[in-house]
């Protein structure tokens, strides 16, 4: 990166934002605009900056009570802040890299409600810590920095900068970061980071270098305290292994009064939680709920206490390397004081730890461990041999370190559970009766919209109504009944064209739907308002539907996949049919005689041979299927059960009934169709980033209270009387399109 790496490029970059001097050779666009910039936000590249995380931040520092105020006689910060410092998280998916990542990254993603947290130096002295992720202002910035700094003499500039433009820290804004994977990985940063804390050690003192020569120290008492406090983190490892030699050699009492007055130090955070233990659970928690939480927290916190001991030789010594590095460069040989490793550099050094080679490279890079176990068990042996009892454990724990931190860092593989014949038969049922809903309710009369819900009590009632997110589910659900062989290609392009002809007549606001229509005039619901969710989940759902289409265009329907569903279909109607036969003695022959015939198309369906073959032999058993559902029928009595039985028998007649279609004229209109649908959702995603506000200028008030659970859910009911339906929710229909996906393999990860 050149010229004092990161630092050197931000002064550049002010530098060139405020016409002082331009050090980039290529430029590209109007440069015009940069002498209007004001703030700057800095992240590293593994550093993932959420939606309206900048404008809170540039919200924050434009407030009046928190500009910089600069005092023009010292250029230093004398009021408001120069920088603010967001909270930094844990991506989650570094922190399910390794064992290693999951015990320490701590809370993972973007939650600013429940883990917003308090900083000492933020409220009492209203100052934080600057880490080098935030945003400054460039002219407060400059300002506080001019001269400040020797040429090519900090490594860990960013606390340097926090200290001189006053950085806040704002704990409701946070970025996420990546967690290293590897127990080697984190030792280098916190080495680096040790090294970068005591090249600051001059700054403790009344003068200091500048690039102009030694001036007076001007930074306040706390200031200089962070300084000193990040050189006494540095030293505790070392100290504590240097005690603990004491404690074993020399020191007057029992070895292992002072060994547990040490361990008890490290095990500090289980006291948080007795705290929390006896003051019981919450208002309103239940008390299995806080047990439960309260044992997590516990096990955590053992984990991270037990890693520590086991890492505490090893620590001590890359602590104490970095600190003798660093004196000797600072006083002796002035130089390699910018050297540094990108986190890219590191990680890929990291590849291939999994191997012998990595368990080589661990044995090697924290040989300082077992060494260290090694010479103070010979001393002990030699000079005071019962303090090896009380010694032992935490030694074979430092000798053992190098093989831990390798167990600990290796990749953590997707967990793929096999799904036996009986798991995917009862998901497969599942989704086939989900998908009776969508095919009953969903219909012209409903210019083909999924209703939001169906009242099965007093009286069969269906709700006439759909929102974006309800449109959306039952896109999906389409598609997804179309994988999973519950209806041909030819339904599913009529049944996706009728709905999506129906949304793009629809009334709208600056291109989103309302969030209510009525599904038999498409008019929008009173109150009229946008929700930014819906909208969202309609926006995901349009992606989803047009990518599978496009797949679907090159990925025909096989006869397979029909025979698949097929099956389902015949499996609900033998389940109905033998439920019949064991309830109802009359009639009974005839019922037994429909389910005979049945169990032929199913043996038929379930036979060998390819999919066309199967569709052959089972089709040839439609007439004797036909004839003994219309004898049955003849005789058999109306009831609730004979109902649903039928449904189920006529829907397997029509589906062996249906003809093949060539899918080459089909292709076309699928890829029509999927281009239909990303329009759309462009459409509908183009003011997405904007807050949503309602057509009169007000703030959308809150949405209708819904009678289902998220998702479309069939039959739950606005009464107080309402009872479950037997309609699945269509969640499991995604589910189970989900493993449809994974059937071939017969696997599914989670």
């Amino acid at each position: 990166m050149a010229w004092e790496r990161k630092r050197g490029k931000l002064m550049d970059l002010n530098n060139l934002l405020r016409n002082n001097l331009d050090s980039f050779p290529i430029k590209v666009g109007d440069v015009t605009v940069l002498a209007h910039i004001r703030y700057v936000i800095t992240l590293d590249s593994d550093t993932q900056l959420p939606p309206q995380a900048a404008h809170r931040l540039i919200g924050a520092l434009a407030h009046p009570l928190n500009q910089a105020v600069v005092d023009p006689r010292t250029n230093t910060v004398v009021a408001g802040y120069g920088i603010l410092q967001p909270r930094v998280g844990v991506t989650m998916a570094s922190a399910a890299g390794s064992l290693f990542a999951r015990v320490y990254a701590g809370h993972t993603g973007v939650d600013p409600y429940t883990t917003a947290v308090s900083d000492t130096y933020q409220d009492l002295f209203r100052e934080g810590i600057f880490t080098g992720k935030g945003l400054y202002d460039v002219d407060a910035f400059m300002s506080a920095l001019a001269d400040r700094i020797p040429e090519n003499a900090l490594l860990s500039h960013d606390l340097f900068e926090g200290l001189h433009a006053r950085a806040a820290l704002v704990t409701d804004v946070e970025v996420v970061d990546d967690y290293p994977a590897s127990v080697l990985a984190h030792a280098r940063r916190q080495h680096r980071w040790a090294r970068g804390d005591w090249q600051i050690l001059f700054w403790l003192f009344p003068w200091v270098p500048t690039r102009g020569g030694l001036e007076r120290n001007r930074l306040p008492v706390i200031s200089r305290w962070k300084i000193l406090d990040n050189l006494r983190r540095t030293l505790v490892a070392p100290a504590t292994v240097a005690f603990l030699a004491l404690a074993w050699l020399l020191l007057p009492g029992e070895p292992v009064v002072w060994t547990a007055a040490v361990l008890a130090a490290i095990a500090f955070p289980f006291y948080p939680l007795a705290v929390r233990l006896g003051a019981g659970p919450a208002p309103q928690q239940p008390l299995g709920v806080f047990l439960r939480i309260l044992g997590e927290d516990a096990k955590t916190a053992g984990a991270q206490t037990l890693l520590q001991i086991t890492f505490l030789a090893y620590q001590a010594y890359e602590m104490a390397h970095a600190i003798g590095l660093t004196l000797v460069r600072l006083a002796i040989t002035q130089r390699r004081l910018l050297q540094w490793e990108t986190a890219a550099s590191t990680t890929a050094r990291g590849a291939g730890l999994s191997t012998r080679a990595g368990a080589f490279r661990f044995l090697t890079g924290m040989a300082a461990s077992p060494f260290i176990a090694f010479i103070l068990i010979a001393v002990i042996a030699a000079t005071r041999p019962g303090s090896l009892a009380v010694a032992g454990p935490l030694l074979a724990l430092w000798v053992a370190a190098p093989l831990v931190a390798y167990w600990l860092s290796q990749p953590v593989l997707p967990e793929r559970y096999l799904l036996g014949s009986a798991d995917r038969r009862l998901l497969r049922v599942i989704a086939r009766k989900t998908w009776r809903y969508f095919e009953t309710f969903m219909g012209t009369g409903d210019h083909d919209l999924p209703p939001d819900n169906v009242q099965e009590t007093p009286t069969p009632t269906v709700a006439h109504r759909t929102s974006p997110t309800n449109i959306g589910m039952g896109l999906l659900s389409t598609l997804a009944a179309h994988d999973l062989g519950f209806i041909r290609t030819p339904e599913l392009i009529e049944r996706l064209d009728a709905t999506l002809s129906a949304v793009e007549e629809v009334e709208r606001f600056e291109g989103h739907l309302f969030n209510w229509y009525d599904t038999r005039t498409l008019a929008p619901l009173p109150p009229r308002y946008v929700s930014t969710v819906d909208s969202g989940n309609l926006a995901c759902a349009l992606l989803a539907l047009a990518q599978g289409l496009r797949w679907l265009a090159g990925e025909p329907q096989s006869a397979a996949q029909i025979c698949d569903g097929l099956n389902d279909t015949g499996d609900v109607a033998r389940q109905c049919l033998a439920r019949l036969t064991e309830t109802q003695a009359a009639h009974r022959e005839g019922t037994t005689r429909l389910a005979a015939a049945v169990k032929c198309v199913l043996g038929a369906l379930d036979g060998p041979g390819d999919g066309e073959e199967k569709l052959a032999r089972a089709g040839g058993l439609l007439p004797a299927l036909t004839e003994a559902i219309a004898s049955w029928r003849s005789e058999a009595a109306t009831s609730s059960d004979h109902a649903e039985a039928a449904y189920w028998l006529r829907s397997l007649a029509a589906g062996l009934a249906t003809p093949a279609r060539e899918p080459g004229g089909l292709a076309t209109r699928i890829e029509e169709l999927a281009a239909r649908a990303e329009r759309f959702d462009r459409h509908t995603g183009a003011a997405m980033s904007s807050r949503m506000r309602s057509p009169t200028g007000r703030t959308s008030p809150a949405p209708m209270t819904r009678t289902t659970s998220p998702g479309l859910t069939c039959a739950a009911s606005q009464s107080a009387v309402a009872r479950t339906s037997p309609f699945p929710s269509p969640p499991a229909l995604i589910a189970a399109s989900v493993f449809a996906a994974a059937s071939a393999t017969g696997t599914m990860e989670p």
